[in-house]
């Protein structure tokens, strides 16, 4: 049973797949804002920037690392949102591109091919 949620930022309503039923009428609510979480994430990327705009050219190579870790973490958060049954459409849409432009991006060929490289 898909729930429906209004994102207030954004103005804009998402339906969660990923709500199932448990059993006794309850089900699974959807996940949680994760904003403060990722603003956090935030703020530790660019002290690490800072700090390696402070060190040896030699450490821009692990922050190299750091970018290509999270670009392996992007392609498996759409992974498992498509597992869950969200259409291309529907992340697209968050990160303000079309479907086939997120396809393209995330699809199984393209994540292949970057993962060869």
């Amino acid at each position: 049973m898909p729930v429906t949620v209004r994102a207030a930022a954004a103005g804009a309503t998402r339906s969660y797949c990923h709500a199932r039923a448990l059993g006794h009428g309850a089900f699974m609510a959807p996940r949680g804002d994760h904003a403060d979480y990722l603003s956090f994430v935030r703020r530790v990327l660019r002290a690490a920037g800072r700090r390696v705009g402070h060190a040896n050219p030699e450490d821009l190579a692990e922050l190299a690392r750091v970018r290509d870790e999270l670009d392996a973490v992007i392609d498996g958060a759409v992974a498992a949102l498509r597992a869950q049954g969200y259409s291309w459409a529907a992340i697209a849409a968050p990160l303000g591109v079309t479907r086939q432009a997120a396809q393209q991006r995330f699809g199984v060929n393209a994540t292949l091919t970057r993962r060869a490289g």
